[in-house]
Order: structure tokens, then C-alpha cells, then sequence
């Protein structure tokens, strides 16, 4: 079963995991500060061509620099804060103007707004308990995804009948660039308590979505 521990812990794109950049948000209780973003996977990132779903290095970017920003305001950096929110909100806005392409559509959503993938990950479907046989494809997929090899190793898991899902943390671009503008305006008018509550809203809003092989977005 280690191979099928392991294999669910590769990251697809981007350089951190999924889950911990959905919880953000939750990880920050007051008065404590927020807590760090992971530290970079060891694992090869796949190039865009390679990725099953495509991800925005600029709206990572984007969260990195909201996170750093509250732990600023936290430890009374308000220069260093404003400094960072005006960069997140330009990555933002990069993200928006660049790569709308990628934005995806939340299954069962028929409105609201547009979702910009920024981490994905790879794993074993729930309850699936795979054979000997079947652990040896996982060890192989593994060496693959180690090099980067994305598809490689989801083609390998795929012909062996190995239960596959991909998950994709996302965050919502309209609304993001809207609580940035705001925290960036409440930082210039002193309102930090408030400036925090409003970057903490960006880190709410990102959401973790998961599909099958068979029902990966459509990005452009």
C-alpha cells in the first residue's frame, strides 16, 4: 500500500498541495498569526503541455503574497503589508488579463464567477485498493510523475485499470481582485483589522474541486 500512499501525495502542477492551499484561510485563527504556505514540493513540476489541468503561476502568486501580507499586518509591518497587497492584486489582475483561458467552470454551476486553477494534484480514487500487480503500475506511474511525466503516468494507471482522480485547487478572479482593491485601500486609510478580514476572504474563496479522467475542464 505505500506505493498508493505515495502516488496520491505527487503534485501535477504548481508548488504546493492542494488541500493545505483550500484551508489557508481556516489555518489562521485569531489573534494567531497566519500560518506559512507549505514548502515547495521535490517533485518535477510537469510543463503546461504535460498537465492534465492547466494551472496560473501569477494567481499562485497572488495567494503567496496575501498570505505574507496578513502575517505583515500581524507583526505590524504595515509598509511591508501594503507593499505585498498591491502585488497580489497586480498578479491578480495579471491572471485575469493572461490567462482567462484557463479559467474552468465548477460542476453544477450555472453562474457565479469563473474559477483560475493554481494547484493540482493527482491521487487514487476513494476505496480503491489496488493488486500486486496493479501497486507495481502505481510504483512505475510514480517514476514517471517524479520526471514530470504527468500524462505518461496517468496513461500507466489508466491501462492498468487503476482508479485515478485529479483534484485542482481554484480561485474565483473577479471576486479576489475585488477584496484586493479593497484591502489595499483600507491598508492606505490605516483600517488594518479590516485589511486583514479582507485578504482573508481571498484565501476563503479558494475552493477544491476533483474530477475523473473522463471529466477533466475544458481550458483553452
Amino acid at each position: 500500500m505505500k506505493p498508493a500512499a505515495k502516488i496520491t501525495a505527487l503534485l501535477l502542477a504548481g508548488a504546493t498541495a492542494a488541500a493545505p492551499l483550500a484551508a489557508l484561510a481556516g489555518t489562521a485563527p485569531e489573534p494567531m498569526p497566519p500560518s506559512p504556505l507549505p514548502s515547495a514540493s521535490s517533485q518535477a513540476a510537469p510543463s503546461q503541455s504535460q498537465a492534465l489541468i492547466k494551472t496560473s503561476d501569477a494567481a499562485l502568486t497572488a495567494l503567496r503574497d496575501v498570505r505574507a501580507a496578513r502575517l505583515a499586518i500581524f507583526n505590524g509591518n504595515t509598509a511591508q503589508a501594503d507593499k505585498l497587497t498591491k502585488a497580489a492584486l497586480h498578479e491578480m489582475d495579471t491572471a485575469v488579463a493572461k490567462d482567462h483561458g484557463l479559467a474552468v467552470t465548477l460542476p453544477n454551476q450555472k453562474a457565479g464567477p469563473s474559477y483560475i486553477p493554481i494547484d493540482v494534484s493527482v491521487s487514487l480514487a476513494d476505496g480503491f485498493v489496488p493488486t500486486p500487480d496493479q501497486t507495481a503500475k502505481i510504483a512505475e506511474a510514480n517514476g514517471h510523475m517524479a520526471k514530470g511525466e504527468t500524462k505518461a503516468a496517468v496513461e500507466v494507471l489508466r491501462l492498468a485499470n487503476i482508479g485515478v482522480q485529479v483534484s485542482a485547487a481554484m480561485v474565483p478572479t473577479t471576486p479576489s481582485v475585488a477584496d484586493l482593491t479593497s484591502a489595499a485601500q483600507l491598508i492606505g486609510q490605516g483600517k488594518f483589522y479590516q485589511a486583514n478580514l479582507a485578504l482573508k476572504k481571498v484565501e476563503d474563496g479558494v475552493v477544491l474541486n476533483s474530477f475523473g479522467l473522463n471529466s477533466l475542464p475544458v481550458q483553452s
